[in-house]
């Protein structure tokens, strides 16, 4: 099993879709929800019934307004039938919410999703092996920088036993993605080895010379767990050291159906394929203990989680650093190059001062979808969980949420001015309060004597602070004959700035032109 996609650069630049019509549901009780795009998809629920949505503290209702549009644009997007929606903020959850309906295992056949709501999280399970192995680290039993082969010999190609532990944890180690779920890790793993791949039998690549994400680094890291402590494993020691410390009673190696509250997954939904292909399958049967993906969890479990990393609970701050931090490729052309994946963490964002702006996971499989992505400079993190794969894009929709979050001041604004150039130049566009990677829609309406702006209607995107710069080039037309300017130098004309952000609303302000040659300017009318 792959992640539903990869994030290769520090700063994500990920176009946002174009704005969808969003319908709204309404609760018995009376609270109305964004829409659950189970409404597009045949033969899933409509939202009849469940809980309303809970609040835990208040947000603004500006600010909760924002949040449910986001939410929304993410379910039309992926046709998602369910969304469960989380916010932390300074060590404790401000705002939760359950948006569209999911039909159960349990006993009511339609809900909103809730905390206790259990998702197959997926990929967000390496998170856990990464805390576990750092858990043994701390406690002497792995050495990071030691060949994996000093602590789990008779791996079946002999390359693998070179390799150290640190590059299985950052996925450089070359040996090919294997994401087989039945059988046992003896087998899977002697299928990969058996393969024939590009760099000698099962290696993809010479180990520490590429990154290339693959599920039989956290397959070999599960039977490394079990060979450094065999009189406990895996899970006995994970639930021990690291989920019942964090309170947490409901994640792990649980089976599809155990408990109430089981939402239906759902398979290949997204905008690229006809809502009917987004159908309802049956879970798919983990091996159980896939330390790559395998893990159940519920909302409430992971807001536990979430509030454990703000307190740094479980490991040591200089491990914190270590998980956090980008693996450095150790071999090749590009040796000591930094990749966008920590230990087991990607997502990896950072400030000039080298502090860590971001870091994330998410998990992405049949029928499911979860992202966990922290905000340690702002003591905040979101996280959400969707019963349906791929089914939008869930990293932008914790960025913009937690934007939306931190800054419910901000609203969009618009200023613009000129680099004069005779009769020519370039007109600059400038936006703020714009969500992060928003898509913004640029027009500019000319009065007469002006030629059409080149690129006129043009669109920008925000950058990680919710601005936008659009230079756009203009000439002016001598209409009046005149030789050289269009305008004599007492004539004024008009243009009209109007950018549209998808989200956040339309914004225009007019500036003049009080002379051909002379500086634009913000003018007062």
């Amino acid at each position: 099993m792959k992640d539903s996609w990869r994030i290769l650069s520090i700063v994500a630049a990920i176009a946002v879709a174009a704005s969808a019509v969003f319908l709204t549901f309404e609760t018995p009780a009376g609270h109305v929800l964004p829409p659950g795009s189970g409404a597009l998809i045949a033969g899933t629920p409509t939202p009849d019934g469940g809980r309303e949505k809970v609040t835990i503290d208040s947000l603004s209702d500006s600010t909760k307004e924002l949040v449910d549009k986001i939410i929304a644009q993410l379910m039309s997007q992926g046709l998602t039938p369910g969304v469960e929606l989380s916010v932390q903020k300074d060590g404790k959850t401000i705002y939760e919410a359950g948006y569209g309906t999911i039909a159960s295992s349990g006993p009511q056949a339609k809900v909103v999703p809730g905390s206790d709501t259990r998702f197959q999280i997926d990929s967000l399970t390496k998170t856990f092996t990464a805390i576990t192995i750092l858990r043994l680290v701390e406690q002497g039993k792995i050495d990071l920088d030691q060949p994996i082969g000093k602590y789990l010999p008779g791996l079946p190609n002999l390359s693998w036993n070179a390799i150290p532990v640190r590059s299985y944890l950052g996925m450089i180690t070359g040996i090919p993605d294997h994401s087989e779920t039945t059988g046992t890790f003896h087998e899977a793993i002697a299928t990969v080895a058996a393969e024939q791949t590009s760099y000698g039998t099962g290696l993809d690549f010479e180990p520490g010379s590429k990154y290339e994400y693959s599920d039989t680094n956290y397959f070999i890291l599960g039977e490394l767990v079990n060979a450094v402590i065999p009189h406990q494993r895996f899970m006995p020691f994970t639930k021990a050291n690291v989920l019942e410390p964090l309170g947490m009673t409901d994640t792990g190696f649980i089976p599809f159906g155990t408990g109430d509250l089981w939402p239906t997954p759902y398979n290949n939904c997204n905008l690229a394929t006809p809502a009917a292909n987004c159908v309802a399958v049956l879970p798919r049967k983990w091996n159980a203990g896939f330390t790559g993906g395998g893990f159940v969890s519920t909302m409430s479990d992971l807001e536990k989680y979430a509030i454990g990393l703000y307190h740094r609970a479980i490991l040591s701050e200089k491990s914190y650093k270590e998980m956090w931090k980008p693996t450095k490729l150790t071999s090749g052309r590009n040796k000591n190059k930094p990749v966008n994946f920590g230990l087991g963490w990607e997502n990896l964002a950072f400030d000039s001062n080298k502090d860590l702006l971001q870091v994330g996971k998410n998990g992405g499989g049949w029928g499911w979808g979860s992202q966990l992505t922290l905000f340690p400079q702002r003591g905040g993190s979101v996280i959400l969980l969707r019963n349906s794969n791929p089914g939008g894009n869930l990293f932008q929709a914790t960025i913009d949420i937690q934007f939306a979050v931190a800054h419910p001041h901000l609203k969009p604004a618009i200023t613009a001015g000129a680099e004069p150039n005779t009769c020519g130049g370039t007109l600059v566009v400038q936006g703020s309060g714009f969500l992060p990677n928003e898509q913004v829609s640029i027009t500019v309406k000319h009065a007469p004597g002006f030629n059409s702006p080149q690129n006129l209607g043009v669109l920008g995107k925000s950058g990680p602070l919710g601005n936008v710069t659009i230079h756009i080039p203009y000439s002016l037309n001598p209409a009046s004959g005149l030789p050289g300017c269009a305008f004599s130098s007492t004539a004024t004309t008009s243009v009209t700035i109007i950018a549209t952000g998808e989200i956040s609303g339309e914004t225009s302000t007019e500036f003049y032109l009080r002379n051909c040659g002379i500086a634009w300017g913000a003018c007062a009318a």
